[in-house]
């Protein structure tokens, strides 16, 4: 269960990164931003429904506080 938890976070982290990727302008950061969705379905394939879902959250939480709430919902 804890396993499921860390890779949903860890998952969660990646992906919210990966979607602010455009703020840093560089090349990369389109394909960043349009693969953002990949470390959820990674973990939600890999593991369970349960750290796709963990991993939602944390990348929700995560982009509401490095950016603005409106961009997490």
């Amino acid at each position: 269960m804890v396993q499921f938890i860390l890779v949903g976070i860890l998952a969660g982290l990646a992906a919210a990164l990966m979607f602010l990727a455009p703020v840093s302008g560089t090349a990369l950061a389109f394909p960043l931003f349009a693969l953002a969705g990949l470390p959820l379905a990674i973990a939600g394939l890999g593991w369970s429904p349960l750290a796709a879902g963990v991993a939602a959250i944390a990348a929700a939480a995560a982009i509401a506080g490095l950016s603005h709430w409106a961009s997490a919902a």
